[in-house]
């Protein structure tokens, strides 16, 4: 009887063995098409690719809320690359397959021409994945390959990137494209965790002395010809980019507008408090918040092509004005027959370079534009110029203490913080505890520098 029962466990266990062999043989013997062989024409319905999830955007809903969509670019062996879309429902029946960096048969799956305002940035056609498409993981380790496709780019060199369509910006702003590898199996980043393992000490160091929030002069380059968008080419682009380059002229808007707000010193948010008044903010929860005027207006862009409206507040607003919010909110509330609203500047009559974010409205289809820095167009093409930040805005300071201001975020000072780090901590140190002791009124102002798109709902609520 035992000697049956082990003749029958050995039968069923050869079985098992030959079947998978079987389907071993046959899925090497399975013909994949490549990517561009896979056409919209093709009349072999019945094709079989082997892709790589190579970036994976999260789930967004589609401009008039009708549908969800999520986007995923998937690469062949031979690095070939296409589009995929899945709708609705098929995100969830598909979030536990088509995970970033793992291979998979795809079959079937439909072939869709793409709209030709997107064919640049996704190619003639793209797939949809639907409930009819195949879908089965392979277990292939192809994380070399897809690493290769990559170009890593170090964070000294992000600035290059700020105004093109690229993936990413100075701020590091995500945008619907975003794809992230959390803890990516890829050389470069065991790389790097062996570089943070080596100087684990003066990491802790930097966060316990937040060495990373004192800005250095950040480097913009100038840009080439080449880079500066016609006014009237910026809606034509807003699929492909957020940030344009614009060389115009500029005028104040409405001559009644409000010229500043009393803000947050720490989240720029509108505020009741009195200028310097120390309380805890309901939006940002900050308890040595203090009430910190900031400028602020509605200008005209106009070149050759067209104009827009823009929105310009904090520091760009006061290179336009050539004003201080501090001297605009003592020459509009402390003095009605002050002349600083007669001296600020209302025009730029010269051509001037503004850097420009179209923000999406948020009730109504089309574009907002703000003003995130200007600069004078007569340096050198391409050159890398040091922006220095604004001087502190103390209601004891003149319009003419007022310099070139660094477009830099709390999340740019961290990417532009020096890399090095050595015996010049110590004197950061010092530069930090003397910035702390120039006073409240400055205190956080740095932190927003450039941040023109943080007060949007501020300046909605303040009209």
């Amino acid at each position: 009887m035992l000697l049956l029962r082990f003749l029958e466990k050995w039968y069923f266990s050869r079985m098992r063995c030959d079947i998978k062999d079987h389907l071993g043989s046959k899925k090497m013997n399975t013909k994949y098409k490549l990517i561009p062989e896979i056409s919209l024409t093709d009349k072999d319905k019945n094709w079989t690719a082997k892709v790589i999830v190579s970036e994976k955007t999260s789930a967004r809903t589609s401009q008039n809320g009708s549908i969800r969509y999520q986007n995923l670019i998937l690469m062949d062996p031979q690095k070939n690359k296409i589009q995929a879309t899945l709708f609705d429902n098929h995100i969830t029946a598909f979030q536990d397959l088509l995970l970033l960096s793992k291979t998979y048969l795809i079959s079937n799956a439909t072939i869709k021409p793409t709209k030709p305002e997107y064919v640049a940035s996704v190619g003639p056609i793209h797939w949809v994945i639907t409930g009819k498409t195949r879908v089965i993981e392979i277990q292939e380790d192809n994380n070399a390959l897809l690493s290769s496709t990559y170009n890593f780019t170090p964070f000294d060199k992000l600035k290059e990137y700020m105004d093109a369509s690229a993936d990413i910006s100075v701020s590091l702003s995500t945008k619907g494209n975003s794809s992230f590898f959390i803890d990516a199996p890829f050389p470069q980043v065991a790389v790097l965790k062996s570089w943070v393992d080596e100087n684990v000490e003066n990491l802790n160091q930097l966060i316990v002395e937040k060495s990373y929030f004192i800005a250095s002069p950040a480097k913009v380059p100038i840009p080439d010809d080449n880079k500066i968008t016609d006014i009237k080419n910026i809606s034509g682009l807003h699929h492909m980019q957020t940030y344009f380059w614009v060389k115009a002229k500029a005028n104040l808007q409405k001559q009644e507008q409000a010229y500043w707000y009393m803000s947050c010193s720490n989240c720029n948010k509108l505020s009741g408090a009195d200028a310097n008044e120390v309380f805890e903010c309901v939006f940002c929860k900050f308890k040595q918040a203090h009430g910190a005027p900031r400028a602020r207006a509605t200008i005209q862009l106009q070149d050759a092509t067209s104009s827009l409206l823009a929105t310009v507040i904090g520091p760009p607003a006061e290179t336009f004005f050539q004003c201080s919010a501090y001297d605009l909110m003592k020459g509009t509330t402390q003095n009605e027959k002050s002349d600083i609203v007669e001296k600020m500047r209302t025009s730029i009559e010269e051509d001037m370079l503004f850097y420009v974010k179209a923000v999406p409205k948020e009730k109504e289809e089309g574009y907002k534009y703000d003003v995130v820095f200007i600069m004078n167009p007569s340096e050198t093409p391409g050159k890398t110029t040091y922006i220095e930040s604004e001087k502190n805005n103390t209601p004891d300071s003149a319009s003419s203490d007022l310099v070139p201001y660094a477009p830099v975020t709390p999340t740019s000072k961290r990417v532009l913080f020096q890399e090095e780090y050595s015996a010049t901590s110590s004197s950061k140190k010092k530069q930090s505890d003397k910035d702390e002791n120039i006073g409240q009124s400055t205190s956080g102002k740095d932190e927003n520098i450039g941040q023109s798109t943080s007060d949007e709902g501020t300046m909605e609520e303040s009209y």
